[in-house]
């Protein structure tokens, strides 16, 4: 806005302006230039005019009369305007607030000269521009505070009406500004519906008032069920109002949505046009103040709404309230009767206030927050929570009211008193625990319904201080007082039937107790056996297991009756679980604690002998198996299996008869398997004797032949073949592994399976390359000849690092020699030989070796076969010829020992081998000592020796320990079996044992 400092200096400055103008003389006859002054004074194009008439004056001097004339009728438009801009100077200084003057002058300045030079425009365009919002403000707050009046008055149709003749404000200003066809169509639309819909206000006002009114009209009726249809139909016609209402309210709020787009767009070009605008001021009227509810055309049907909807709210409000009333003086004194019919009625006038608020929720005035997920009106908080916790109410009162029904109902009666006249203990104590479960049923259920209204209510408690005033606290509080007095009267019901139950329970179970101590006893005199006559302990597992059996089978119904008891001790709440009920439990403890110990006792014992009954079946079922798996594995000559499944067979008997007694099994244990196993040894022992003689036989060809590796796979398969049935060696193997090991020690080949068999194959082969390379060349290229001899000795000498007499490298080191320097080779050809057999004489393999590699590069020379006989003998690779001496100490030796062994006696047998084994060793070339020998070994065999019971004992004890992976503690007991009697070592089952710990070892 101007001040009238600024007014004043711009109206002197239009007056100075309008001095300026000149007053023209002339004359002429009027012509067409008159006319266009004319014209032109008429669209009041003043200076445009005088130009032309100043111009015409100078060059019709003779006319001046009708120029002179238009420019007075000019200046006298002029003065009328400076007349006007002097009264509009005053006003300004002297009357600045009648704004209604200054429209008037400044209208008629514009008036009187529209196309004022453009400051003198600009200024009092803005002058009359503040003076129209100036008047346009003040008749709007005279409005708004006329609309606001008959609002609080509660005549809202003229109210509305009265915010509606606001709606020319700046109207014709604004459609004149030009914003386009689309806002100006928007905007006449708006200004239509405002005005049109205001019809349909009275109707709804009415119908909305009118159905409030209804359901006024029956607030007198009782809250009854033969009410509530018809109080529910006048509720749901005043929520059909409210939504039509609702519905009208919209439709300017968004006609009010439309008008605040457009003044925003109107601002974004404009942003120093602020509220001189009809958007402004209709936005404004829509609106009204934003503190003052009852403001503006939307305030109205917010007043309104208001009004009638808060008394629909607190007619509900008191209706719901009395039904609820009822409901809970009725349970507070224990009439639970007509619970449900009083829960079921306030379930449903409750329901009509809650819906309400939901309904107020979706009013465009409302200014919601959430509650409980749901949008509701921030000044209807309170409320909301109020009739929401009362909506909940009768779920948790019905549920409530059920339980206390059921409570009700029982009965107690004196069970102990009953069972102490003689009455049926176990009838008895169903009735008392079925008494004691429906009522801990009631109380848990009750328990739960309060635990599940405490949580699901928690919800409240936390909004108590943000909306203290909502009441929703006092509807939960008396709930939760009225669940939690249910309870503790089914508490007091429960904890006297627990006391009867509990002492019933006791005597009972006592009687019980005593009974499966005396049975226990008898199973354990069973199982522990008697001693017979042949001091035999006499185990009976199977007939304790069956009387243990049924007695663990008592006991174990017995402790579970007194582990549920003890459970529902310890079960037992706190308030429960007194100190009558904590002594009945100490003597139901004690009782439980010595059947426990009676049926421990038995069940551990029950479950020993039964498994020992069972074991030892199948354990005699086991030897039986393979005892005939023995046998038939004998039939078919595979001893080892034989041996193994009549060891098994043992094992099982004896594990059986520890166990459980069982006279025929003893007879077969003690008779048909000693017998089996020196079958077994007999015919195996016979195949030993054969196999290893075919052996040896083989050995001594493959010796003969060179083939040394054969002959050492021979005889450590014979070796092992003749331990499978006999415990000291056979000298005769002994013999050949001598000659054998020597004869490997002086190897010529590398054999195929040697692990560096292909590098030094490879080196031969070079080596044999450059052997003849250089030989072919030597006589030509002597000094190439020898570059290539001397590469093949570098290979040669690799091969002999590993391998230093093989053959094949010796040879090609002599030719070597030989092609090198032929002459002396030839020469000290005899040095040669001589120097290896000097060799052979100290055993000197190598020296054997030379003598073969000379004989295969020279073999004319003389004697060779003498030669190489006697190295071999020499070094150890051929026997000698007999000592003369020696032979005849073995020939003594035959001659001494033949009639024991012919005359099958076995009491000398062992001594007489041993002396043939002598007699081997002194001359090997004397088979009669070799036949002599192998026949005595037929007698002298394992499974000739049958173990005492302490032998057998320890036996089983090493057997146990090689399963335990203790082959050190396994040894000492067979030394302690051989230590009883050296004999042991020929029974089949300690030779396998000793081979199995060996093995181990």
């Amino acid at each position: 806005m101007y001040s009238p400092g600024r007014l004043s200096r711009s109206v002197l400055l239009v007056l100075t302006l309008l001095a300026a103008v000149p007053a023209l003389y002339g004359g002429g006859k009027q012509d067409e230039a008159l006319t266009r002054a004319d014209l032109l004074i008429k669209e009041k194009r003043y200076s445009e005019a005088l130009a032309i008439l100043s111009d015409y004056a100078r060059r019709n001097p003779q006319d001046f009369d009708h120029a002179q004339a238009r420019i007075k009728k000019i200046i006298t438009f002029r003065d009328n305007y400076n007349a006007a801009a002097q009264e509009l100077l005053a006003t300004l200084i002297d009357d600045s607030q009648n704004t209604q003057r200054i429209l008037q002058l400044t209208g008629r300045l514009f008036d009187l000269d529209p196309l004022r030079i453009a400051e003198t425009q600009d200024i009092i365009v803005r002058i009359r521009e503040q003076a129209l919002f100036t008047l346009n403000r003040r008749r709007f707050e005279e409005i708004l505070a006329r609309g606001r009046e008959l609002t609080i008055q509660g005549n809202y149709t003229e109210a509305l009406r009265t915010y509606t003749e606001g709606l020319d404000i700046y109207r014709d200003e604004f459609f004149n500004a030009g914003y386009g066809a689309a806002m100006e169509d928007r905007v006449r639309q708006g200004i239509a519906a405002i005005a049109g819909n205001i019809g349909s206000f009275r109707p709804a006002m009415t119908s909305l008032t009118g159905s409030v009114a209804g359901l006024e009209a029956l607030a007198g009726q009782g809250a009854e069920s033969q009410n509530l249809p018809g109080y529910r139909n006048a509720y749901n016609r005043v929520g059909v109002e409210m939504e039509r209402f609702a519905l009208l309210r919209s439709l300017y709020e968004e006609i009010e949505g439309d008008f605040q787009e457009d003044l925003a767009r109107i601002r974004q070009t404009d942003p120093a046009m602020g509220d001189r605008n009809f958007l402004a001021f209709a936005v404004g009227l829509m609106e009204g103040s934003p503190d003052d509810p009852y403001d503006g055309i939307l305030g109205v049907f917010d007043t309104l709404w208001n009004r009638s909807v808060s008394t629909a709210r607190n007619l509900l409000e008191a209706k719901s309230r009395s039904p609820y009333t009822s409901a809970v003086e009725e349970m507070e004194g224990g009439n639970y009767t007509r619970t449900a019919a009083r829960t079921n009625l306030l379930s449903g006038y409750a329901a009509l206030p809650l819906d309400l608020e939901l309904r107020w929720s979706r009013y465009g005035g409302s200014r919601n927050v959430t509650l409980f997920n749901q949008a509701v009106p921030s000044q209807e908080a309170e409320n909301y929570l109020k009739f929401r916790a009362l909506s909940e109410m009768p779920g948790y009162l019905g549920a409530l009211g059920a339980l206390g029904l059921r409570l009700g109902s029982l009965r107690e009666q004196d069970t102990v008193a009953a069972w102490r006249a003689g009455g049926n203990g176990e009838d008895l104590l169903r009735a008392e625990q079925s008494f004691t479960g429906i009522v801990r049923q009631i109380r848990t259920e009750a328990e739960s319904l309060s635990g599940a209204f405490r949580r699901e209510t928690a919800g409240y408690r936390e909004l108590e201080n943000s909306y203290p005033g909502s009441g929703s606290m006092d509807y939960i509080g008396q709930a939760d007082s009225l669940i939690s007095a249910l309870t503790g009267e089914a508490l007091a019901l429960e904890t006297a039937s627990s006391i009867r139950r509990y002492t019933l329970a006791n005597g009972m179970a006592e009687r019980r107790v005593l009974q499966r101590e005396r049975e226990l006893q008898e199973g354990i005199d069973l199982f522990q056996g008697s001693v017979t006559g042949d001091n035999y302990l006499a185990r009976h597992p199977a007939r304790a297991a069956e009387l243990l059996g049924r007695m663990n089978t008592a006991a174990s119904a017995d402790a579970q009756v007194l582990d549920a008891l003890l459970g529902q001790y310890d079960a037992e709440p706190r308030e429960i679980a007194g100190r009558e009920i904590g002594t009945l439990r100490e003597t139901a403890q004690a009782l439980r604690s010595r059947l426990e110990t009676a049926r421990s006792q038995g069940s551990s014992l029950a479950s020993v002998a039964d498994y020992q009954a069972n074991q030892a079946d199948t354990l005699r079922q086991n030897g039986d198996r393979f005892f005939a798996e023995a046998q038939l594995a004998l039939n078919q000559g595979n001893f080892d299996i034989a041996r193994d499944r009549l060891l098994r067979a043992g094992n099982f008997y004896d594990q059986s008869l520890e166990l459980e007694d069982n006279g025929s099994l003893r007879n077969r244990q003690n008779s048909a398997v000693p017998e089996l196993d020196r079958e077994i040894a007999r015919l195996e022992n016979q195949a030993v004797l054969r196999d290893v003689a075919s052996m040896l036989t083989q050995t001594s060809n493959a010796y003969v032949q060179g083939d040394l590796e054969r002959a050492e796979d021979l005889l450590t398969r014979a070796r092992n073949t003749w331990r499978r049935t006999q415990v000291e060696e056979n000298p005769e193997i002994l013999y050949w592994q001598g000659m054998v090991r020597s004869g490997i020690r002086a190897g010529r080949t590398i054999p195929v399976t040697a692990p560096l068999y292909a590098e030094m194959s490879q080196f031969l082969s070079e080596a044999q390359k450059d052997y003849e390379a250089g030989s072919a060349i030597l006589s030509d290229s002597r000094d190439e000849g020898l570059r290539r001899l001397y590469l093949a000795r570098q290979n040669i000498q690799k091969v002999k690092l590993v391998y230093p007499m093989n053959e094949r490298a010796g040879l090609l080191d002599l030719r070597i020699d030989q092609v090198t320097d032929p002459q002396s080779f030839t020469a000290n050809f005899q040095e040669r030989v001589n120097r290896a057999v000097a060799g052979t004489r100290r055993r000197d393999l190598q020296s054997y070796n030379d003598l073969l590699n000379l004989r295969t590069l020279n073999p004319r020379y003389p004697n060779w076969t003498g030669i190489i006989s006697q190295a071999e003998i020499d070094v150890g690779l051929r026997p000698p010829p007999p000592d003369p001496l020696k032979a005849a100490q073995a020939e003594e030796i035959v001659a001494r020992v033949r009639s024991i062994v012919r005359s099958r006696d076995l009491a000398g047998m062992a001594e007489a081998r041993t002396a043939l084994a002598e007699a081997i060793n002194l001359n090997p070339g004397n088979r009669e000592a070799a036949a002599l020998f192998n026949e005595a070994s037929q007698f002298i065999m394992a499974g000739t020796v049958v173990l005492d019971t302490e032998a057998e004992r320890k036996y089983r004890q090493a057997i146990a320990a090689l399963t335990q992976n203790n082959p050190l503690g396994a040894r000492i007991l067979v030394q302690e079996i051989y230590a009883r009697n050296p004999q042991y070592r020929y029974n089949s089952r300690m030779i396998a044992l000793e081979q199995r710990v060996r093995d181990s070892l």
